[in-house]
């Protein structure tokens, strides 16, 4: 994940009071209309419905992570189609199932909207619940190598599922063709898809188990030489 700035406050009217590389609220607007008209006027690029980045800055993981890091719980680790927002923002946006027919402009098609999906150990107690609008709380259980840490700042870091089981979790959860889709980025962005499908298979009581090794085997078959 790439180090690309930190987060702070800024209750700002002005693109010019604005500090490069930081991550700009709504909330930290002293207008709330500041933070509309600065998108419209391509200031600012929206990262989800409260969020934003200058339009000079590039939108990484790290601050896509960032970006969901306040409406997850603490301890609580990113997953499903938000965790696969953060590797990939397009991708992740349409496998939420919330992206308007008809979207064509860029920053639309890779908005995170609705709530974050957010897991929790099965081994550790449940984190407080929260804004129940802002977040799906989850109980999974966590394999090593499941989880990255991601450093948002000096002071603070984000919980974020591994791509593999960010796969793993989506072909489990994910009907439709979309997670096709899913699959082809993962895989091509080095995924072994025969490691997630030889884990699945180890697992024992896990929902959308079956649909997941079936869904993979068919991808690998199709894609095959």
């Amino acid at each position: 994940m790439v180090n690309d700035g930190r987060m702070q406050s800024f209750p700002a009217m002005s693109i010019a009071e604005l500090r490069p590389g930081e991550l700009i609220r709504r909330t930290d607007m002293v207008c709330r209309h500041a933070f509309d008209r600065l998108v419209r006027e391509r200031h600012l690029v929206p990262l989800t419905e409260s969020t934003a980045r200058r339009a000079a800055v590039a939108s990484t993981p790290r601050l896509r992570a960032l970006a969901l890091a306040d409406d997850c719980p603490q301890q609580a680790v990113i997953g499903g189609t938000s965790a696969a927002w953060i590797f990939q923002p397009r991708l992740g946006a349409h496998l939420a199932g919330l992206v308007p027919p008809g979207t064509t402009v860029r920053y639309r098609q890779e908005l995170h909207r609705g709530p974050v999906t957010c897991y929790y150990s099965a081994h550790d107690p449940r984190p407080h619940q929260g804004d129940l609008a802002k977040h799906r709380l989850r109980q999974t259980r966590f394999s090593p190598g499941d989880v990255l840490r991601v450093h948002v700042s000096a002071q603070r870091s984000v919980l974020v599922t591994s791509a593999e089981r960010t796969v793993l979790d989506l072909v489990c959860q994910v009907e439709g063709t979309s997670v096709l889709r899913a699959l082809e980025t993962f895989h091509s962005a080095g995924v072994d898809l025969q490691q997630v499908v030889d884990r699945l298979r180890s697992l024992h009581r896990w929902t959308g188990r079956a649909r997941g090794v079936e869904t993979i085997e068919t991808y690998l078959r199709w894609n095959r030489g």
